[in-house]
């Protein structure tokens, strides 16, 4: 037995019925965005890893939430993010259109910018493991691409999601296997070869989210009022599964994400 297996209960069907002990993620977001606030989202996030590092970043109130049962960037918009949120903005690198489903942001959001346009959204794609193709190395500066385009238009707004995308794979220190459409088949490989090892898989995860906890620090600065950090579903690493995706059976930890309200800096 892997001695780093984690909880693996509530399967695909069962985990879509909501919890009753457990709020719903997509009642808090519409409260949150009723007032000025910015909601971080930490793509592929995990809440027991979020709940190990974010006291070394931030003071807040941290509670579980449920995601709806989704496993995917683009189901997670259309169930949690369908409102209208006028004088609010929607910051992500890649651009929630028709890359990642029918969801595009901009029918939703004040403003939902292109980043990254020299960057072909070929190579996002790639990167992040949904097509295979050339990857442009510029992906690693992808948090800060983000908050720069937020620092040009936030005072515009009273609010609204930032994405990054931390911890999502490509992992740190990891990029050849976790990135492109083969990062599954590549990834099974090194650690069934024992090139890889589930501890190595589990630390690089651990320090992705580092750099997007960093990403979020240098930012909430330059931000006017409410702070939360969340997540869209989490991450597959030690349970039979691996990463995420719509068709993945729904873990608790591909369901059920960080809410942390944050009151100031660590």
């Amino acid at each position: 037995m892997n001695p780093l297996k984690f909880i693996t209960n509530r399967e695909n069907g069962e985990e879509r019925r909501p919890p009753v002990h457990i709020p719903d993620q997509r009642e808090l977001l519409s409260n949150a965005l009723d007032e000025p606030t910015w909601v971080i989202l930490l793509d592929a996030g995990r809440f027991d890893m979020f709940d190990q590092l974010v006291g070394q970043y931030f003071n807040g109130k941290l509670r579980r939430v449920w995601n709806g049962g989704v496993g995917y960037t683009g189901d997670w918009f259309a169930r949690n993010a369908n409102g209208s949120y006028p004088d609010r903005g929607l910051f992500s690198w890649l651009p929630l259109r028709d890359q990642q489903g029918e969801y595009d942001g901009r029918d939703h959001f004040e403003i939902a910018p292109e980043i990254d346009r020299e960057m072909g959204v070929g190579s996002r794609l790639a990167a992040l493991g949904y097509t295979d193709g050339d990857i442009d190395e510029g992906f690693s500066e992808a948090p800060g691409r983000v908050n720069r385009t937020v620092r040009d238009r936030c005072e515009q707004l009273q609010g609204g999601i930032i994405r990054y995308i931390k911890p999502h794979p490509p992992f740190d220190g990891l990029e050849d296997l976790t990135s492109e459409s083969t990062k599954t088949k590549k990834t099974e490989q090194a650690l069934d070869s024992d090139r890889l090892t589930y501890a190595e898989l589990v630390q690089a995860y651990r320090e992705t989210y580092r750099t997007g906890f960093e990403y979020a620090k240098e930012i909430v600065g330059d931000l006017e009022g409410n702070i939360i950090l969340t997540a869209d579903h989490g991450t597959c690493l030690t349970c039979d599964q691996l990463y995420h995706g719509r068709h993945h059976d729904k873990h608790d930890h591909l369901t059920i994400v960080p809410w942390f309200e944050v009151s100031g800096l660590a």
